[in-house]
């Protein structure tokens, strides 16, 4: 319900919604690794799902499932970089998923049509930098971009 309410208060101010991360969309097992969907996806799979129906009433998507993982957490609070800690993990592939999507063309493309409608704010005259890395299986660079 608050991701709707979320959703909704972006489509009424006209802020780009670049896509959905379903969080806790199963339990990874720390010991073996297999997720284990313990909420019911939908009849027809992940793709039916709660999340993806919703997402698609907004006009996005559902870019990455993010299955509920305690080497996720312990990472996180330890301030450990939980992909390269775990690269092998389920979460890894999706974390790299969400990266890879909100620095595609598309989306850096929709936060460029927010900024010419004025609903995203301008990039500050100083140079700013931002840096995504990600990589893939085959150990290549995802994106890297430098915005001016």
């Amino acid at each position: 319900m608050d991701v709707r309410k979320e959703l909704s208060f972006c489509s009424k101010t006209g802020v780009r919604v670049l896509g959905v991360v379903e969080n806790m969309s199963g339990f990874a097992c720390p010991g073996c690794s297999r997720v284990t969907h313990v909420f019911s996806p939908g009849a027809g799979g992940p793709e039916s799902s709660a999340a993806a129906t919703m997402s698609a009433a907004f006009g996005t998507s559902v870019v990455a499932r993010l299955p509920l993982d305690p080497r996720l957490g312990e990472c996180c609070e330890g301030g450990e970089a939980a992909v390269e800690a775990y690269p092998e993990a389920h979460f890894s592939a999706e974390l790299l998923r969400v990266a890879s999507s909100v620095t595609s063309a598309d989306a850096l493309e929709k936060l460029e049509e927010g900024r010419t409608r004025g609903s995203v704010p301008a990039v500050p005259a100083k140079a700013a930098e931002v840096r995504v890395e990600a990589e893939s299986e085959a150990g290549d660079l995802v994106q890297e971009r430098k915005v001016e």
